[in-house]
């Protein structure tokens, strides 16, 4: 695990607080890693699997809203 470099954001879900971390990686080849860090997990990636992973969350969210536009 890395050095803490800062909080980039806190979501609230289902009652649970997530905060996404930015941290230095251990790792030479590789610059960051993000957690993904609530009471009872944390879950860590490279910030381009990251970058994946939140564009796959941004493109859901549009097609559920154009979905429900629909109804």
């Amino acid at each position: 695990m890395g050095e803490h470099i800062k909080n980039l954001d806190v979501i609230k879900l289902k009652g649970q607080t997530i905060r996404i971390e930015l941290n230095k990686n251990d790792v030479e080849d590789l610059e960051y890693d993000i957690h993904l860090e609530a009471p009872y997990f944390r879950y860590n990636m490279s910030d381009h699997e990251f970058m994946k992973f939140a564009a796959s969350v941004v493109e859901a969210k549009r097609k559920l809203e154009h979905k429900l536009k629909g109804l």
